[in-house]
């Protein structure tokens, strides 16, 4: 077993408030393995939203529109924090409004 001291995700108690895990070798792998999972997930919901702009290269704002669709928004304040503090930002899409054909 290792000790795992996690960093806190914006909004949460600092780090030196939140309590030390230990995390079992499988506990470990199975997380790993999870996240790999995720990541492939958000991945292709990220190339939908690539492939309909026509493009061939995912964009964070592609990425960002996965996380919302998926129905992860409630991490987009980790992560456009994370972007902030390695001098990136996401440009704020508009709302989604009536189109042409329902006005």
């Amino acid at each position: 077993q290792s000790e795992v001291a996690t960093e806190a995700p914006a909004g949460a108690p600092a780090a030196s408030t939140a309590p030390q895990v230990m995390l079992s070798r499988h506990a470990k792998s199975s997380m790993s393995r999870a996240a790999g999972a995720f990541t492939i997930y958000l991945t292709n919901c990220a190339l939908e939203f690539t492939h309909s702009a026509r493009r061939s290269t995912v964009t964070k704002e592609d990425v960002a529109d996965a996380v919302v669709e998926c129905g992860f928004e409630e991490f987009m304040p980790a992560l456009e924090e994370m972007l902030k503090a390695h001098g990136h930002q996401l440009v704020a899409k508009p709302p989604p409004g009536p189109s042409a054909a329902e006005r």
